[in-house]
């Protein structure tokens, strides 16, 4: 029993979380007789160092849990359309569409909705085919926005462009 004690002993000396105990525990010497009391008294302290220990350890599991929910980036991109969540709230998001016909529009569902709402969203031409267009927001939601495309060249080809939103 000596040993279990000493070693248990040695590894609360070695977390810190003994430190405060260890004035109230009496020290034994190999050969001598050791009261019950003595005995009894160094497992309550040692019982007292465990109980600092276990709240200690529940307090870091529970601090490492809340940084864990509250991880500061928060991304996907495992398609042309991607999102990027900042710390604080802030959500970057982009992607391609394809096939708008000249005067026509296109809804551009988001990879993930927003949660509260949309503070911007602009879209420019990806096709490389030299035309002006101008893309305008028809309709907007937590979860969608609708670009309304006005072709100002002659030609009438469909377009494909590229869109980028900021929300929170």
């Amino acid at each position: 029993m000596p040993k279990i004690a000493t070693i248990v002993f040695i590894l609360f000396i070695m977390t810190g979380t003994l430190a405060a105990q260890a004035p109230s525990l009496k020290s034994f010497s190999a050969g001598t007789a050791i009261s019950s009391a003595d005995v009894n008294a160094n497992f309550a302290a040692l019982s007292a160092a465990v109980v600092a220990l276990q709240t200690k350890l529940a307090a870091d599991e529970a601090l490492i849990t809340a940084l864990q929910s509250t991880s500061a980036i928060d991304a996907s991109v495992t398609s042309p359309a991607g999102y990027l969540n900042l710390h604080g709230g802030l959500v970057l998001q982009w992607g391609d569409a394809t096939d708008v016909a000249t005067q026509g529009s296109k809804v551009i569902t988001f990879p993930k909705a927003f949660a509260h709402g949309l503070l911007f969203a602009a879209a420019t031409a990806s096709n490389g085919n030299n035309t002006v267009n101008d893309w305008s927001i028809t309709a907007s939601s937590l979860t969608s926005v609708t670009f309304l495309r006005a072709n100002w060249s002659t030609q009438n080809n469909a377009s494909a462009f590229m869109w980028f939103a900021v929300g929170y």
